[in-house]
């Protein structure tokens, strides 16, 4: 076969453009990639809690774990299992696609607030407030969203509780998230979240009734 120039010019172009491209840095781009040690240290000091620096201070004891999140799209969640514990604990953390840049959202509300305005879906999702109370709680497995109409248990009589269901308002830059929880402690308790797109978010709780159980949604 007799090669004309014009087919040695285009292989040569691609011989040369396959040679030139840069390796990628991920070589599957579905899956994620693992943050590294630094910068889990360094948000969790950003963070400022003092118990999750010291699960996170040295480096393999504790475990990774990417979690796949119903409503979010442009972050990877991962779970951090703290190994010199005696009890099974864990904490959230986020990574930003594109960027890599590592935040905590376990009882930050700062840290929500970011993951909320960056995933403009999620509070707009079924399920999307009682996944980030679950991001936001300081114990996400033992805290549980108290829908309207919910049976409760507690005192020694059991009562149905006529609460709000949870509420999303946005107004101009700011998401107010007003939900009702049972927490770790047995506590009912009314969150109202106001998470802004800059500043300083606010998390209020308000205990209503102590020793109380959620037995049927």
């Amino acid at each position: 076969m007799t090669y004309s120039p014009s087919m040695w010019n285009a292989w040569s172009l691609l011989i040369a453009g396959c040679l030139a491209a840069p390796p990628s840095s991920n070589p599957n781009p579905t899956e994620p990639v693992m943050p590294s040690h630094q910068s889990v240290l360094q948000a969790v000091q950003v963070a400022g809690d003092a118990e999750l620096e010291d699960w996170v201070s040295v480096p393999g004891e504790y475990a990774l774990g990417a979690v796949a999140v119903a409503g979010i799209d442009r972050h990877t969640i991962y779970e951090v299992t703290p190994g010199a514990v005696s009890h099974p604990m864990h904490f959230f953390i986020a990574v930003e696609d594109g960027t890599g840049e590592v935040f905590v959202t376990s009882s930050q509300a700062d840290g929500l607030a970011r993951l909320v305005h960056g995933e403009p879906g999620l509070l707009g999702t079924a399920g999307g407030v009682a996944t980030a109370v679950r991001l936001v709680a300081d114990t996400p497995d033992r805290t549980r969203v108290v829908e309207d109409g919910a049976h409760l248990s507690g005192a020694g009589a059991e009562v149905t509780l006529q609460v709000l269901p949870p509420q999303v308002q946005r107004d101009g830059g700011a998401v107010r998230v007003t939900v009702h929880v049972v927490d770790h402690a047995a506590r009912l308790q009314r969150w109202d979240l106001h998470l802004p797109s800059s500043g300083a978010a606010t998390w209020k709780r308000t205990t209503l009734a102590r020793g109380v159980k959620v037995v049927a949604p």
